[in-house]
């Protein structure tokens, strides 16, 4: 079959630009985006190997992510209330939604970016850069456009590193169990904030 069309990578602009900006919702954008993700990895399913999910695992790079998470949490947690960014308290999503987030989310975006669209090159790609640049309207409502910027760039640079796991290891393990590592840190930051508002 074809290479996936490049037309499924504008779904996370649709999806949190109505979740977010429009709905002001967290589990609207999450779901609108999960849905989206769905017709492309239905459509292209013949090129996806779900258990290229359980490929790849290393203890070393399991507990470096762990030991980045845990450093991560603390920087992120002090720049956050140093700039006193306000969160909506836990309430307005619910654990449920932490729970989705945290078990389905990098799940769906790993096949999604890191196999459907994964690409051996060794420089950046257009992928790597949407990846990022998506997660700009999630951070608008919360930062100031420099920190946008910034957050931008590191999740482009973030998601090339991820590909490269996935091809150097043969298995989205890895980036599978970083993704979540970094997304169970944000939601612990979120908390964190959250509580001191």
């Amino acid at each position: 079959m074809n290479a996936p069309h490049r037309i499924w990578i504008t779904a996370p602009f649709f999806a949190f630009s109505i979740g977010v900006l429009v709905l002001k919702s967290a589990w609207s954008s999450l779901l609108i985006y999960h849905f989206l993700l769905l017709f492309p990895l239905v459509i292209y399913r013949d090129r996806l190997c779900i258990f290229r999910l359980f490929r790849g695992f290393s203890w070393i790079a399991f507990l470096l992510h762990v030991i980045f998470s845990v450093v991560g949490y603390i920087l992120l947690t002090e720049l956050a209330m140093a700039n006193s960014v306000k969160i909506p308290p836990l309430e307005s999503v619910g654990l449920g939604f932490c729970i989705y987030f945290l078990l389905v989310n990098p799940v769906f975006e790993e096949i999604f970016w890191r196999d459907l669209y994964a690409k051996k090159n060794l420089g950046l790609s257009l992928e790597d850069m949407m990846f990022g640049l998506f997660h700009g309207i999630i951070l608008y409502p919360f930062l100031k456009i420099i920190d946008i910027v910034i957050g931008v760039v590191l999740l482009s640079i973030i998601a090339w590193f991820w590909r490269r796991i996935r091809w150097k290891t043969s298995g989205l393990a890895i980036p599978w169990l970083s993704h979540f590592f970094a997304d169970a840190m944000l939601v612990f930051v979120c908390i964190k904030l959250a509580s001191s508002n």
